[in-house]
């Protein structure tokens, strides 16, 4: 009879240069890349549906998301060796929020890897603004210096990993406030090579989904707002400055509503 300790291999497909980078910061940092990973995937697990507050993938998301990951193409088989609690839980979560397992993996093992300044850029986030937040709900490094080295490593491993993410994002402007609400790529976006990493999200409303009526909506909204805003039949057009020709310049407002919707 197999307990909840048992270990279960999943196998999913990963974005090759994501899967290599992975594994060589976790061979850098001494870590056992599989056990790693099984803490990590135990925590994000039920962090994924308690972020998402009941919320669900449309049927349309949860294949346009799909399509998006597998438009990555340089996708490659891997395996992890997990406890069988864990691989319950991942599978229960991508089921009730109705997301392909495989982007669940791929986004938990980028958030791992991904540079600060990727995130700020697609977030359009400043980390450095927000230090205070990140050490005040982040892990006390002073374990780290006071406390037996041994039980400040595991404490560290075991905490999560995006503890100072969650952090940033409840007070930013312009986010989600949920970590897996965060969307990565660009929702959207129409051109295949303008999507960016838009297979690992794990939640987009259907105004971001090509096809949808929700999507047709919201497009039909943006363009009457930024007709809306444009200038007057008449009026003179607005000369840029340092430029002695004159010519149009987008409102502000239109730039920020732009940006919003599509988010």
């Amino acid at each position: 009879m197999k307990s909840r300790d048992d270990k279960r291999k999943i196998s999913v497909r990963m974005w090759e240069p994501l899967l290599l980078r992975f594994n060589q910061l976790c061979a850098a940092a001494c870590l056992n890349r599989d056990a790693y990973f099984d803490i990590v995937l135990g925590n994000e697990a039920p962090m994924l549906t308690a972020e998402l507050e009941g919320k669900r993938n449309s049927e349309q998301a949860r294949r346009y998301i799909r399509r998006c990951l597998l438009d990555l193409r340089e996708l490659r088989p891997a395996s992890f060796s997990v406890r069988q609690s864990t691989a319950n839980a991942v599978d229960r979560a991508c089921e009730e929020v109705n997301i392909w397992r495989d982007v669940f993996i791929n986004r938990v093992a980028y958030l791992l890897v991904a540079r600060t300044t990727s995130l700020e850029q697609q977030w359009d986030v400043q980390f450095d603004n927000h230090r205070e937040e990140i050490f005040e709900d982040g892990w006390e490094i002073k374990r780290l210096l006071l406390g037996p080295r041994l039980f400040a490593v595991e404490s560290f491993v075991k905490d999560d990993p995006f503890a100072g993410l969650r952090a940033v994002l409840r007070v930013a402007p312009f986010t989600e406030r949920a970590l897996h609400l965060q969307p990565l790529g660009k929702p959207g976006a129409t051109e295949q090579d303008s999507r960016g990493l838009l297979g690992f999200c794990t939640y987009l409303e259907d105004s971001s989904v090509p096809g949808t009526e929700a999507n047709a909506e919201q497009q039909r909204m943006l363009a009457e707002l930024l007709e809306s805003l444009d200038l007057a039949p008449g009026e003179p057009p607005v000369a840029q400055h340092g430029s002695s020709s004159p010519s149009r310049k987008r409102p502000a407002a239109a730039r920020t509503a732009n940006r919003r919707a599509q988010r």
